[in-house]
């Protein structure tokens, strides 16, 4: 099997980093943070907060279809 030379430079990379992290991966993801925050870019988070929003399932479509029903049963 060929080795894909952009397979092979994201694993060294990351090898690299989880090292200089000494392979704590706590430590790689508060990196990683840091770094999407300097990027300046707009990120996106999915963490659940206590701001008073629905939860999914209500916004998607108000209990109409049999997914909402299973949902709302469980």
């Amino acid at each position: 099997m060929a080795i894909d030379p952009i397979l092979a430079e994201i694993r060294a990379v990351r090898d690299a980093i989880a090292r200089e992290c000494n392979y704590d991966i706590r430590l790689i993801t508060q990196r990683a943070r840091e770094r999407q925050q300097a990027s300046g870019h707009k990120t996106v988070s999915f963490v659940a907060t206590s701001c008073g929003v629905e939860p999914i399932a209500e916004q998607t479509s108000g209990g109409d279809n049999e997914i909402d029903a299973e949902f709302e049963e469980k």
